[in-house]
């Protein structure tokens, strides 16, 4: 992750979102900048996507994650009124991850769920006005984020409840080597098949693997159909074509993508995770390890 030195950190900033009591969307937004992983110019200029990459707000930096969700001039109508976070504002910070760590190192004297929406409506509002859509004002995002914040439902256990017409997806990335690089479970609704399940595992494994960075992958899964109609490139099944075919345009944004079928048995720890999804949190993340439950599972999997 960038800007963090050591695994105890990047666990506690995964703790820290994952245990936020906001709507999924919005935990998801907040991964994906903690580990520089959403489109600024920043990241499409290094991709040859854009050729400019000054911040269309303040036309006078450059937009990375920071400088689109905090470091931005025109933001600082939203953190100036806020002492810890005016006070914040003072240090220099080299990535998102960064930033994040001393929010939760301040979070005694900070509504942390409040910030993270109120980044998630910046965010939004950033892609609102690239697009030429309505925005909101700024200066309003803090006032419709405690609105938003207030109607959220936080009632205890809400979320480890096992709800009713779930699937779970779980997927472990491994190196070369078999060693853990990272895993993940979530838990969608239920498909009307268990075909489309996997077809949804398969397009969120490659989703995982381009936020953790990887260029070449190889994608194993048991679910025979679906395996076939990737590599045949068949699209038109009503049930999962749009699946498979989101499938396929992602796999063409890597250097090497490949996809093999593998038994049952051979894909144990992917199947305890998906399980995981259904009886826990709507989304968890892991990375370089894996839940003490399911660690001693890796070495069994036939890689």
């Amino acid at each position: 992750m960038p800007g963090c030195s050591t695994q105890g950190k990047i666990q506690a900033i995964w703790n820290g979102i994952w245990n936020l009591q906001v709507p999924h969307k919005v935990k998801h937004m907040i991964w994906r900048a903690t580990h520089n992983a959403l489109p600024t110019l920043c990241n499409l200029g290094r991709r040859n996507v854009v050729s400019c990459v000054r911040c269309w707000s303040c036309k006078s930096e450059s937009e990375d994650t920071v400088h689109a969700l905090w470091k931005c001039s025109s933001l600082f109508v939203l953190w100036e009124p806020d002492g810890v976070l005016k006070k914040l504002l003072r240090y220099n910070v080299s990535s998102f991850a960064d930033l994040w760590m001393m929010v939760l190192d301040n979070r005694h004297c900070l509504d942390v769920n409040l910030l993270a929406i109120i980044f998630w409506m910046i965010w939004s509002r950033r892609n609102s006005v690239r697009l030429g859509e309505a925005a909101i004002e700024i200066r309003k995002i803090r006032q419709q984020a405690r609105l938003f914040l207030s109607r959220f439902p936080r009632s205890p256990g809400s979320e480890t409840s096992l709800p009713k017409g779930s699937a779970g997806l779980g997927i472990v990335i491994r190196d070369g080597s078999g060693g853990v690089v990272g895993a993940m479970t979530e838990r969608v609704h239920l498909p009307s098949s268990p075909a489309v399940v996997e077809a949804m595992a398969c397009r969120r494994a490659l989703l995982f693997a381009q936020e953790l960075g990887c260029v070449d992958c190889s994608v194993e899964g048991d679910e025979e159909v679906i395996i076939n109609s990737i590599v045949a490139r068949e699209v038109l099944n009503p049930e999962y074509g749009q699946v498979i075919q989101d499938v396929l345009t992602l796999a063409a944004g890597f250097q090497f993508c490949n996809f093999s079928l593998v038994k049952r048995i051979g894909n144990t720890v992917a199947h305890f995770l998906a399980r995981k999804a259904v009886s826990g949190h709507e989304l968890q993340v892991w990375t370089d390890s894996l839940p003490a439950d399911i660690a001693p599972l890796v070495t069994r999997d036939t890689l």
